[in-house]
């Protein structure tokens, strides 16, 4: 007998990914301010959009937020957009949290309800955080990686290819992601204790043609 429920699931997951797949263009979506007015990211400049999705209350969130704008504060608004997205529905925490961190100098939204961004509709938030990053068309360039290697993104943009294009293409595995970038491969190495690992032990990027 076919259960009807779970092909109904199945075409929802079908859908959400397909939103979110790396190449795609993002959905720029309305969403709150923690003053309560309404903003849509198409308004944000940036030739770079990095999107985190993130609870104040998760102790991971707690260290990578705090870490992600002390490097944001290196980029000017023309260089680089960072949105940080509270999931949770508590806005006296939310509001504290940005307030301890002095976070307000970028781009924070919410949407305790979900029934102004839908955003739920569009990205795939997994864990907290979830990064998005997306370039300058707004199409996604790199999701499902951790903090560390947003930070190695960001230092190899500013620094060595910093004029470099992205193809709207990388690959992910379990000790590493490749970012292609003008037929440029940046790969970041996770942190691993063998260091047989290129990067391991401390993390790491490498360049390489692919031509």
């Amino acid at each position: 007998m076919i259960n009807m429920k779970w092909i109904e699931r199945l075409k929802y997951t079908v859908k959400l990914k397909k939103h979110c797949l790396i190449g795609e263009k993002a959905v720029l979506f309305t969403a709150l301010t923690p003053q309560g007015d309404t903003l849509n990211l198409k308004y944000l400049s940036g030739k770079y959009m990095i999107i985190c999705f993130y609870d104040p209350d998760c102790t991971h969130c707690k260290e990578a937020i705090p870490s992600l704008h002390k490097l944001y504060k290196k980029y000017t608004p023309k260089e680089l957009s960072i949105v940080a997205f509270n999931i949770s529905d508590d806005i006296n925490l939310w509001r504290s949290f940005i307030q301890k961190h002095k976070l307000q100098d970028w781009t924070n939204l919410w949407d305790p309800d979900r029934d102004i961004s839908r955003y739920d509709n569009f990205y795939d938030t997994p864990l907290s955080p979830s990064f998005y990053i997306l370039d300058s068309e707004r199409r996604i360039i790199s999701k499902d990686i951790e903090i560390e290697e947003v930070k190695t993104f960001l230092t190899a943009v500013s620094a060595d290819v910093k004029d470099w294009k992205f193809t709207s293409k990388a690959y992910k595995a379990d000790d590493q992601v490749t970012f292609v970038i003008s037929g440029q491969m940046v790969t970041v190495y996770r942190e691993a204790e063998d260091e047989s690992v290129p990067g391991g032990g401390a993390g790491g990027a490498t360049t390489e043609s692919t031509t």
